[in-house]
């Protein structure tokens, strides 16, 4: 991924999308800074890769793959949604998601009649996970109903679990200084805390043998 400047009115940087061959050679370009491809990664067919981009009439950030050799692009995810990260499990079979709750149809009645404003502290709207089978993506799952404001996941190496970091605020203060780590297996609704925690929390990782 390159970054480099951009050519509309804001003038912030853009990504685009090059590779090489392992051995070395010329550059290609596979996704141009118009597209302003994130948070790349292979697929694992070694064939495609997933990456995130934001559709040009929504302006919600959707998830696609794109074929080396044919060149040919698919989104998994539909134009209503609004992916904000995304991991495959260990497996490759199933790609969780957390995606933000979008309008409701009273709020898009209400911005048609210009009554769009926004009261702090009403009607949050919370970042929350799903799931979607990587060769059929057309159904997506909630895995739990409670409101938990979900900011970063990770897979159980036998793909059957999800430990994610999430607040039950929205707020940036909630998000920041008062996350708690939870799990969730993939065929249950419920939620578990793991521990109470203080302050920030950085990045999590699970042991190779998966007990801690």
């Amino acid at each position: 991924v390159l970054r480099v400047p951009g050519e509309d009115y804001t003038g912030m940087q853009k990504s685009c999308l090059m590779w090489v061959p392992v051995e070395g050679g010329v550059t290609e370009l596979l996704l141009d800074a118009a597209i302003n491809p994130g948070s790349v990664s292979w697929r694992s067919d070694g064939k495609s890769f997933y990456y995130l981009a934001k559709d040009t009439l929504s302006k919600n950030t959707r998830l696609y793959t794109m074929d080396i050799d044919t060149r040919e692009i698919k989104s998994l995810t539909n134009a209503d949604l609004n992916v904000k990260k995304y991991s495959v499990s260990p497996d490759g079979k199933t790609i969780a998601l957390v995606i933000a709750d979008g309008k409701t149809d009273q709020e898009k009645a209400d911005e048609k009649m210009r009554k769009d404003w926004i009261v702090l502290g009403e009607n949050p709207k919370f970042d929350r996970l799903y799931t979607i089978d990587a060769v059929n993506p057309k159904t997506k799952k909630k895995l739990f109903e409670t409101n938990l404001h979900v900011t970063d996941f990770i897979w159980s190496i036998d793909n059957t679990v999800v430990i994610f970091k999430a607040a039950d605020q929205t707020t940036v203060d909630a998000t920041m200084m008062y996350e708690s780590i939870y799990r969730i297996d993939v065929n249950s609704p419920f939620p578990q805390k793991i521990c109470e925690t203080a302050g920030k929390l950085g990045n999590m990782a699970i042991s190779p043998d998966g007990r801690e």
